[in-house]
């Protein structure tokens, strides 16, 4: 499978007040909450306020204990020897030994490693699932099957993400006897994204992908907008929604940081959570529902 790039999604959902700012997804996996209350990971603006002024990310360093790629793939092989394991440029990943024989694995310049089923790909394609390694998220923002595993620090420092894909169509002859080998090699991809390694750097299975690592930058945009007052105009120029001049013009019983709310949630099912913000519901039976 080629490198494709995509243009980026970013969409920007309103629902009364309610404004959400999506990362890269595809699919549905959870929708916010309904249920009475503050649902969890719901937390006011105030909060993000506080937070911004005592928390400062610090970068990931690589610790004195990170060993070689030849040592790495050693190391690899002794922990799990009823594995082969398969290198590319950027990094490596393991597949049970009882498969051998049954998948091609293709590696190519960009650290990419896809693999595929032996008598299916001359005819049919035969791609079971491939391991991608993109420096721009505008790349995969809009596969139908992407999604995110962690962030790869390579030895010269550049990040890349990595995305497992999957085919979105039938790879195999379906009248024929290869959809058990298929099976079998497509049972084994939660295996092989687990057992990645960095070839030269490191690899952070599941970072980049959480809503307190994506939106600090966004949500204290917001926190700004509201402390100073942006007007209607200054927040549409922001891309941000011009209804919530309402909270802070003229006369407010309560601080317009305490009734605007915000919520991460994965809602297009890719690994990457997405923000939403809005207004905190005053009504009692939808109290903390954003």
């Amino acid at each position: 499978m080629r490198k494709r790039k995509m243009g980026w999604l970013l969409g920007i959902v309103f629902m009364g007040m309610a404004l959400g700012i999506t990362g890269c997804r595809e699919g549905s996996r959870e929708q916010a909450p309904q249920a009475e209350g503050e649902p969890e990971g719901t937390e006011q603006m105030q909060d993000q306020q506080q937070e911004e002024g005592q928390e400062e990310s610090q970068p990931s360093e690589q610790t004195d204990g990170e060993e070689s790629d030849s040592k790495e793939q050693k190391e690899q092989e002794q922990a799990q020897p009823d594995a082969a394991v398969i290198s590319g440029r950027l990094f490596s990943i393991t597949m049970p030994k009882e498969l051998d024989g049954l998948y091609d694995a293709e590696t190519d310049e960009y650290g990419d490693i896809s693999i595929y089923e032996k008598t299916s790909r001359e005819e049919f394609g035969g791609f079971v699932f491939g391991i991608f390694a993109y420096e721009d998220p505008a790349e995969y923002a809009q596969l139908p099957s992407g999604h995110k595993l962690g962030e790869l620090t390579d030895a010269e420092g550049k990040t890349y993400d990595l995305v497992v894909e999957y085919p979105t169509d039938v790879q195999f002859d379906p009248e024929g006897d290869a959809h058990e080998k298929y099976s079998s090699i497509m049972d084994a991809a939660q295996q092989a994204t687990e057992s990645i390694i960095a070839v030269d750097g490191v690899y952070r299975a599941g970072a980049g992908m959480q809503g307190e690592d994506l939106y600090g930058e966004v949500l204290q945009k917001y926190v700004t907008a509201v402390r100073e007052e942006w007007g209607p105009d200054k927040l549409e120029q922001e891309n941000m929604s011009y209804m919530y001049a309402m909270r802070y013009s003229g006369e407010q019983e309560k601080d317009p940081l305490d009734v605007i709310g915000y919520y991460y949630c994965d809602l297009t099912g890719d690994g990457v959570d997405e923000l939403f913000i809005g207004e905190l519901s005053e009504y009692e039976e939808y109290k903390g529902i954003i």
